[in-house]
């Protein structure tokens, strides 16, 4: 309608003097709540006096009413709080299961069907109801389709619009403007720059932009698996959320012809979104119209018909492909400042494996390759399909299990063989891939000159790693998330973590030439690549989720009684200083100031027996001037 733009130019113009005058007040009709269908004793009688005295409009008693009736009845106080909560915030919050979150839109893209893990601070700045945790405490998370955000940010935005022209004045400034040829060609012109504007901040994740400036780490876009945002995939994808990053999962199985899933509604604070659900975003199983890109990995299906699923693999990765730059192209503008780190699991990670990301040069400051090898097998055409192809400056982290069925090593121990070494040693049925396989990406790392790169093997995991390594998997995936760029020194720095540090086992480490060392592979100038091989641990509950991030516990050692000689001498002084301070009742400011320092910098050591003898834990480095 061409009178959209004129709400705004005539708001600006005289929308003060009406309310003023109280014209607007008296056009409105009264607010009732029994217009909404809602029963006025479910809501209170002092919310009702509220209501009544800031002549509410009839969008934020809706939202008041229904915040208000999820409350037991019993527990009016409790209605009273959350009702004066909700009017008191600039904009009323809208629930997840409001009727403008149910249908989505009639021709979604896949921009519009992305899946947005947001942290808490994006939560509090949004008003966004909470649906999901990270760990078992209370949800203070967000998770939901760009489409479902959208459309709740556009009603918080109509109800907190308190002035709205009349149908009288909307007439009368349309018999105005059309009555002037001039007029109306000057307001086209505007509804068409309008309109063009629109159209370039609709197709991109303008919405996020709100989030700039608050406590993000970071922009994850993570690239699920075959089956979609199921399993392992949203598990990593809350994990990064709870650490603060904004997480934006392309998900190809929502609308796409090729394969799709019927999807869930929007899921509110009531459902269950515990950690180990399997679903929280379909409904139904995978489909597809026409041409279909879906398939199920079976080695004599693949043997039977090579030609078939290497030209349906090859399909597979163009899409994923594609999707990816769709994201990466479309991202809020803080993106590039924080950083991005692109992630995938299983296909998804052979897309961001494969994936050449030179284009959006310092934008990318990690690479996550879970739960696949990085190897030439069944999931290529050809040797070079499986070569690196973003920037080899890019830190890459690998998780892979030992016992994974896809792509992990050839039979040992127990294990059969993953799909890939079977269908790489099928000689008679003219087989392909890798025939010396090793089930994880440190080899392809070294030898294509990654300069920073860790893989990370889990004794016994599957394709799913963290069904029965979750614990660790979290630590090493956090630890990355916070300085990907110093992932190959993890075993320094694992040193004092109680559980990695005893259990992270080096296999093979590449460094530059010089290294005198048999577990060293020689690599290129300032290349530092590391396999760790995670092994179990008993006191490390492998499936029990946590909230604990990885900090830093470099300062954390115990140091031996002989080397806190000189401290220990620097501590008698400052207790004699301290008491001779004290015997004089010296009042001076400087001289309080440092009798706080002293009592602060002796309590930094804490003397305790242990075994019979003194030891002395240092908490913290300090120096003395």
């Amino acid at each position: 309608s061409i009178l959209d733009p004129l709400k705004c130019m005539h708001r600006t113009r005289s929308a003060s003097s009406k309310v003023r005058s109280g014209e607007f007040a008296r056009q409105q009709p009264e607010p009732s709540l029994e217009s909404l269908g809602v029963d006025a004793s479910t809501i209170g009688s002092e919310t009702l006096a509220y209501i009544k005295k800031h002549n509410l409009t009839q969008g934020l008693i809706d939202a008041v009413a229904r915040a208000a009736k999820n409350v037991h009845e019993e527990h009016s106080d409790a209605k009273v709080a959350i009702a004066h909560e909700l009017l008191e915030t600039s904009g009323p919050p809208v629930l997840n299961d409001d009727p403008c979150v149910l249908e989505p839109p009639p021709h979604a893209s896949l921009l519009d069907n992305t899946v947005l893990f947001l942290p808490a601070v994006a939560v509090t700045q949004l008003q966004l109801e909470p649906n999901i945790n990270d760990d078992h405490g209370p949800k203070t998370m967000w998770t939901g389709r760009y489409w479902q955000l959208r459309n709740i940010l556009n009603k918080q935005s109509r109800l907190s619009r308190r002035v709205e022209m009349s149908v009288d004045e909307k007439s009368r400034v349309h018999d105005l403007v059309t009555a002037s040829p001039a007029a109306l060609s000057s307001l086209l012109l505007v509804q068409k720059i309008w309109r063009a504007w629109f159209f370039r901040h609709h197709g991109r994740l303008a919405v996020l932009d709100h989030l700039e400036g608050l406590n993000v780490r970071g922009v994850m876009v993570y690239m699920h698996g075959s089956g979609g945002l199921t399993w392992h995939n949203a598990r990593y994808a809350r994990a990064a959320a709870g650490f603060s990053y904004v997480v934006v999962c392309p998900d190809e199985m929502a609308g796409s012809r090729f394969r799709s899933r019927a999807t869930r509604a929007l899921l509110t604070s009531r459902d269950a979104t515990g950690y180990w659900e399997n679903s929280l975003f379909y409904s139904g199983a995978k489909s597809a119209e026409g041409e279909s890109l879906e398939f199920n990995t079976k080695v004599d299906e693949v043997l039977d018909d090579k030609e078939h699923f290497k030209t349906l693999y090859q399909k597979v990765y163009f899409v994923r492909r594609a999707e990816l730059h769709f994201t990466l192209s479309r991202l809020p503008r803080f993106a590039s400042h924080v950083g991005v780190v692109i992630m995938g699991t299983s296909e998804g990670a052979m897309t961001v494996s494969r994936f050449d990301d030179q284009r959006y040069g310092s934008m990318i400051v990690g690479r996550i390759i879970a739960s696949y090898a990085a190897e030439f097998c069944y999931m290529h055409s050809r040797p070079e399909d499986a070569l690196l192809g973003g920037q080899k400056d890019v830190p890459t982290l690998n998780l892979i299990g030992s016992h994974d069925e896809f792509f992990g090593p050839p039979a040992h121990g127990t294990f059969s063989g993953s799909a890939a070494s079977i269908i790489a040693g099928a000689a008679v049925k003219q087989g392909w891939g890798k025939v010396n396989i090793t089930g994880n990406a440190y080899r392809s790392m070294a030898e294509q000159g990654v300069l920073s790169g860790l893989t990370v093997t889990f004794p016994g995991a599957k394709h799913d790693i963290t069904l029965s390594h979750n614990h660790a998997v979290r630590d090493i995936f956090l630890d990355f998330l916070q300085q990907p760029h110093r992932c190959a020194s993890v075993l320094a720095r694992w040193e004092t973590h109680p559980f990695l540090g005893a259990h992270a086992i080096l296999v093979r480490k590449c460094a530059p030439a010089g290294t005198d060392d048999a577990a060293t592979d020689e690599g290129v100038p300032g290349q530092r690549v590391t396999w760790i091989d995670m092994r179990a641990n008993p006191k490390y509950p492998p499936t029990l989720p946590h909230r604990v991030a990885i900090r830093s516990r470099a300062t954390e050692k115990e140091i031996p009684e002989e080397s806190l000689a000189d401290e220990n001498e620097m501590l008698k002084a400052l207790g004699e200083q301290a008491h001779a301070l004290t015997a004089h009742s010296v009042v001076h400011v400087g001289a309080k100031a440092a009798l706080a320092a002293m009592h602060k910098h002796s309590s930094k050591l804490d003397l305790h027996k242990a075994h019979g003898e003194e030891v002395r834990t240092h908490t913290a480095r300090f120096r003395l001037g």
